[in-house]
């Protein structure tokens, strides 16, 4: 691709010092509301001048398309990520809750510890 790339800028380079070495001869350029009277030379930069400014062009379209496709990508995985986290945030809290309802359950089926020691300090006066 690059030996293709220096070929072409070589063979551009010889156009143009074939038409300003050869571009002497009068042109004339009618389109019925322009006409232009000039030598070969200048019609040769004015097509230059007018592919460079259609190769410009295409260069900002497709820089314009590749930051467009860029920044959808940066969204959609924004997106995603922004769902994993919340995702990841209720499966916490749903795990927070059970946990507190674990110990909630376990706390209301073992019997309150004042019962417990009230009925060992009734025992011991019953011995006496």
């Amino acid at each position: 691709m690059a030996i293709l790339g220096l070929l072409l800028l070589i063979v551009a380079v010889v156009a143009a010092l074939a038409a300003v070495a050869r571009g002497d001869f009068a042109v004339h350029i009618d389109l019925h509301w322009f006409t232009l009277t000039t030598d070969v030379s200048v019609v040769f930069f004015l097509g230059a001048a007018a592919m460079l400014l259609f190769l410009v062009g295409w260069l900002m379209v497709a820089r314009a398309v590749r930051r467009g496709r860029e920044r959808r990508r940066e969204v959609k995985a924004l997106r995603r990520r922004a769902e994993q986290s919340e995702e990841t945030a209720r499966r916490e809290h749903e795990a927070r809750l059970s946990e507190q309802g674990a110990a909630e359950a376990s706390a209301d089926s073992a019997p309150p510890a004042h019962h417990r020691d009230d009925t060992a300090l009734t025992d011991s006066r019953n011995d006496r």
